[in-house]
């Protein structure tokens, strides 16, 4: 079993936004598991993390770990 960790950014997010005293602020993250995905390939996973459907309203995806490997990819 694989599990993934996805962080999704707001689409205003800038690079100032990180010196907010909230390290949290202007992100939303989840972690699955490869068995409730179906599939333990990172680009699987991201094809269906950036689907309209996953994405909360106002924000977009900026990443997805593979938690075990480390693998990270950017979207």
């Amino acid at each position: 079993m694989t599990t993934f960790s996805i962080e999704y950014r707001r689409e205003d997010y800038t690079l100032a936004d990180c010196m907010r005293p909230d390290p949290k602020w202007g992100k939303k993250g989840f972690t699955v598991r490869s068995e409730d995905l179906g599939t333990e390939d990172i680009n699987e996973v991201v094809k269906a993390a950036k689907h309209r459907d996953s994405v909360p309203k106002g924000y977009k995806l900026f990443a997805v770990w593979n938690v075990q490997t480390g693998e990270k990819v950017i979207a």
